[in-house]
């Protein structure tokens, strides 16, 4: 006879502590991981696209300073070369105004020679020489007659040979004239540091290009390669870029 014919079930005849553990209920539950412990996975797992994007964000603003920089000096660059050519105006007026003012000068001092010697008229010649000379003329001729150019051989030919004879207009106009090359020097170093910041910029761009690539690839020795690449010359255009000067 069968136990299911007796009416007996040996499981359910089984007795409290004949129950076997079951395995399942004896494991110890699961740990949720913490927010640090899953960013740390996460970081283990996708460092080389978190790198890529950190190094793409530090290209991209490397990449607008070098553009807002170059217009910068460039501004510059072209208000130089307007101050130049303002100077370099002024400059050709005063020399104009300069040669006039010393042919003025020319003829007035041949009216008093031909007073003063020909005519023999010393009246008119004090009265030339008073009235018509120059400040820069009087100055000159005082200086001139004290070297006694009738009886001296050595005497300057005329008062236009002495050093007293300095025409204000002609200074200025030199002056204006140096101004203008300074304006000119200064316009050209900005031009060249608007050049150097282009070239910079065109650097960091080309950090882009590696950083946004190397997340392309699924083989990880080709992203580390470009990872690196890219951070390399991120690091070497940095170093160029604090060197350069900030306007």
């Amino acid at each position: 006879m069968t136990t299911r014919e007796n009416g007996s079930d040996p499981e359910r005849d089984k007795k409290p502590g004949d129950i076997e553990p079951s395995t399942e209920n004896a494991r110890p539950p699961k740990k949720k991981a913490g927010l640090f412990e899953r960013a740390s996975i996460r970081f283990r797992e996708e460092w080389v696209e978190i790198l890529s994007a950190a190094i793409l964000a530090l290209a991209t603003i490397a990449t607008a300073w070098c553009a807002y920089q170059s217009a910068r000096w460039s501004g510059l660059m072209t208000i130089s070369f307007a101050k130049s050519n303002t100077a370099r105006t002024q400059s050709a007026k005063l020399q104009t105004a300069g040669g006039q003012l010393i042919q003025v000068d020319v003829g007035m001092f041949l009216e008093y020679v031909n007073a003063y010697v020909v005519d023999e008229n010393q009246k008119l010649a004090d009265f030339i020489r008073e009235k018509w000379f120059s400040e820069e003329l009087q100055a000159a001729t005082d200086a001139w007659i004290a070297t006694a150019p009738i009886d001296n051989p050595d005497a300057p030919k005329s008062p236009f040979n002495m050093s007293e004879y300095q025409s204000r207009s002609l200074e200025l106009s030199q002056s204006y004239d140096s101004l203008a090359d300074s304006y000119r020097e200064d316009a050209l170093n900005d031009n060249q540091r608007s050049d150097n910041y282009v070239l910079l910029a065109v650097l960091f761009a080309s950090v882009l290009f590696f950083a946004g690539m190397c997340t392309k690839f699924k083989q990880r020795w080709l992203e580390i390669t470009l990872l690196l690449f890219a951070a390399t010359i991120l690091c070497v255009g940095a170093g160029i870029m604090l060197t350069f000067p900030v306007h």
